[in-house]
């Protein structure tokens, strides 16, 4: 098993989400955790986030980008990943400027384009794909080191949290995939 666990902490105009994936399981695991937009740019501290079709939660994301609802595309974007041994541990954090931006490797954050005032999110979810690295094709990536392009079924792993105040989040009006 793979156990996610995560802690949402708050600043003034900042906030934090740090996470920890532990691999439970015999084989070694190769975790998303570096998101790349449609240019192959990295985004480090970062996940793809969107607000759920409710607008009550802002969903982060280190997995396969949702695609573009209103064109077509060549490929799909995945986040570089990295191997964790069984038993062994990823650490992580995503940084969110306040009010939080909707994004994903199509649509970089932005506040152009986004609704007039912010939304409050009550609930944060955060979710990260792992891939075994028996069952996935990779190749690794000159930067930054020990992180891998990896191409495999991917299960998804969420955790939710609930924080003491709603985060605001700048909603997008252009129609754009949420999850």
């Amino acid at each position: 098993m793979f156990t996610l666990t995560a802690e949402y902490t708050p600043g003034g105009d900042d906030a934090v989400v740090r996470y920890r994936g532990v691999n439970g399981f015999r084989t070694p695991l190769f975790v998303c955790h570096l998101p790349l937009d449609a240019g192959f740019g990295r985004h480090p501290h970062t996940a793809y986030a969107a607000l759920s079709a409710d607008d009550l939660r802002l969903n982060l994301l280190l997995g396969e980008s949702p695609l573009p609802v209103d064109e077509d595309v060549e490929y799909s974007v995945r986040p570089l990943a990295v191997r964790v041994s069984p038993g062994g541990e990823v650490r992580g954090e995503v940084r969110l400027q306040l009010p939080a931006l909707e994004w994903n490797a199509y649509f970089l954050p932005t506040a152009e384009g986004t609704s007039p005032d912010p939304l409050p999110a009550y609930q944060i979810a955060l979710a990260v794909d792992v891939c075994p690295v028996v069952a996935g094709q990779f190749n690794p990536v000159d930067s930054p080191p020990d992180h891998f392009s990896v191409f495999g079924p991917m299960t998804r792993h969420t955790v939710v949290l609930t924080p003491d105040r709603p985060v605001p989040v700048w909603k997008r009006v252009e129609p754009f995939a949420r999850w």
